[in-house]
């Protein structure tokens, strides 16, 4: 699809050069986090797997591990399923295990002891392996990064004008954990090298969380010392693959994106542009301040030479033109799952303008009947002739068919001829 030799993205450009050519970001963050999990042990993910199995089906084994949840003051939550399709699952999956990491020890040891299972026993050995509890907290401290930008792309606000600010800082946070702050800040983004050994910090100045921080200074584990330094080695690989992943799907040297940036209200209206054009001080900058990035534009495309805004109108279309360039396909899924709700087995052979028609009025009327308030424009095509013309076209078909039967009786009783009652 996005290949650069023999793809969709390559016929375009072959055929329009002029083409510019952006990657779902959603979709590339996730095969980077995708990709740096993979450098994890697999037992990490089998635990997941395999705790979910043994609660998923049974009532009775859900009502006994919450006795535990309660003996440990836990609450009660379930456990998650890890899903590949669902972006942000893997993170909440994480999140809860740690959150039942004491109920599910008790939970299991005494399975252990009763059931005598070898899925139990594997499941007892991981959660009892202090290096598999750093794993997930090393998971919790890093996929967060992934995900939080994963849901502000997935918003339906303007986030272009963000999106090479918000991926540079989080690429830089997750390079100076283990990479020298002077390389990194120093030489462009573009040219830092994710794997370059020579500029790696020392062990015991790698930062991977508070949590991990707070787990590897205790007894057991700071005097195993091949433990930690295969808990390090293994984060190092992680993180690397994970920040060359961003490197390769994200261009952080894109002039187009950079300059976006300056199309937000808080720039456009900086004093320094003010003193250089005189029409930009006819904009109130409280307006601009508290405004969002494409409600600021579209209320200047609105202004008349009267207001002063005669001047903006050919900048405002540019402006609406650039932020509204597609940067994710979440617009897209969220449209595709509405048009599954609409089609039901009754009504499933609805025609393109009906299903368009109701995804219109699903747009129009958010929340209920009670909170729509319908727009003078809208108020004013509620006519009789668009409100009833199926009804009007109806009685008009009524009366054409009553006059043609009206005259075929008249032309009958003409041609009726009349029989004397006496021959």
């Amino acid at each position: 699809m996005m290949g650069s030799r023999n793809s969709v993205a390559s016929r375009f450009l072959e055929h329009c050069p002029g083409t510019y050519i952006f990657k779902c970001v959603c979709h590339s963050l996730h095969l980077c986090a995708s990709e740096a999990c993979k450098e994890l042990p697999r037992g990490c993910e089998t635990l997941a797997r395999n705790v979910y199995k043994e609660l998923k089906n049974s009532a009775k084994r859900q009502f006994h591990f919450q006795e535990f949840q309660t003996f440990l003051d836990i609450e009660v939550h379930k456990i998650l399923q890890h899903s590949q399709t669902r972006w942000l699952s893997l993170s909440s999956v994480v999140e809860r295990i740690l959150e039942q990491w004491g109920a599910l020890q008790l939970y299991f040891r005494e399975q252990m002891l009763t059931a005598r299972l070898h899925a139990v026993e594997q499941i007892v050995q991981a959660l009892e392996n202090p290096i598999m509890k750093l794993f997930y907290l090393l998971v919790e401290w890093v996929l967060p990064k992934f995900t939080k930008l994963n849901e502000l792309f997935q918003s339906e606000s303007v986030i272009l004008t963000n999106l090479y600010s918000r991926m540079t800082v989080t690429y830089q946070e997750l390079l100076e954990s283990y990479l020298c702050k002077s390389y990194v800040n120093q030489a462009s983004l573009k040219d830092v090298d994710p794997s370059n050994e020579e500029q790696r910090l020392r062990p015991e100045q790698m930062y991977f969380g508070v949590k991990v921080v707070e787990m590897l200074s205790k007894p057991e584990i700071h005097s195993n010392e091949r433990l930690e330094k295969d808990f390090q080695r293994t984060c190092v690989k992680f993180l690397v693959v994970g920040c060359s992943q961003i490197k390769q799907i994200f261009n952080f040297d894109d002039p187009v994106l950079q300059l976006v940036a300056n199309l937000k209200p808080t720039k456009a209206m900086l004093r320094k542009t003010k003193s250089q054009r005189s029409e930009f001080a006819a904009v109130d900058a409280d307006f601009a301040s508290n405004c969002k990035v494409d409600v600021f534009w579209a209320q200047l495309l609105t202004c008349e030479e009267d207001d002063q805004g005669l001047t903006f109108k050919k900048l405002s279309k540019f402006a609406l033109d650039v932020i509204s360039l597609p940067h994710a396909n979440a617009d897209c899924e969220r449209l595709f799952s509405q048009v599954n709700l609409i089609k039901t087995k009754k009504r499933n052979k609805s025609v393109t303008p009906t299903v368009n028609g109701i995804l219109l009025a699903k747009q129009r009327v958010r929340g209920n009947c009670i909170s729509f308030q319908p727009s003078t424009k809208e108020y004013s095509r509620m006519t009789k002739s668009r409100m009833y013309s199926k009804k009007a076209l109806t009685e008009s078909g009524d009366k054409t068919i009553r006059h043609l039967y009206e005259t075929q009786e008249d032309q009958e009783s003409d041609n009726d001829v009349i029989i004397p009652d006496d021959f």
